[in-house]
């Protein structure tokens, strides 16, 4: 990948994370655990279907796509600042299995692939899933 694609990536990426705003914080705790009900009442909405309809009018996609495609972003981002995925899940006193089960499902590929692949792959992977959903409003990101 070349420095111009990797810095459109990191463009899209980072107005991606504008528009996704104030979940961030509770995404970048990267809880397997965090249920929709528990996303909406963090952002102080009556249910999940006030979350529904805001991620709606941010052009962003259901939670769950959201927020899996955004942990596993997350995960490769500490994996590559040096911090290993099984020392910080054994650290939480969390199963790396689990973490290592999830990515395999969410991608489609090991965690060693993944990670290998680096960053803005996967950054660029998550956008391309976020995709039909980024910009029906405003002609796009």
């Amino acid at each position: 990948m070349t420095d111009p694609e990797k810095d459109a990536i990191d463009a899209r990426w980072n107005l991606v994370r504008e528009r996704i705003g104030d979940l961030c914080p509770l995404f970048d705790e990267i809880r397997l655990s965090l249920s929709q009900t528990q996303v909406a009442r963090a952002l102080a909405l009556p249910n999940v279907g006030a979350l529904r309809r805001l991620l709606r009018t941010r052009d962003l996609p259901d939670v769950r796509v959201l927020r899996d495609w955004y942990y596993v972003v997350r995960m490769v981002e500490r994996a590559h600042q040096g911090d290993a995925l099984g020392h910080w899940t054994m650290h939480r006193g969390d199963c790396a299995n689990v973490y290592y089960r999830f990515v395999e499902t969410v991608t489609g590929l090991p965690w060693r692939v993944v990670r290998d692949h680096g960053v803005h792959w996967v950054r660029a992977r998550a956008l391309e899933v976020w995709a039909p959903y980024l910009g029906q409003n405003d002609g796009g990101i």
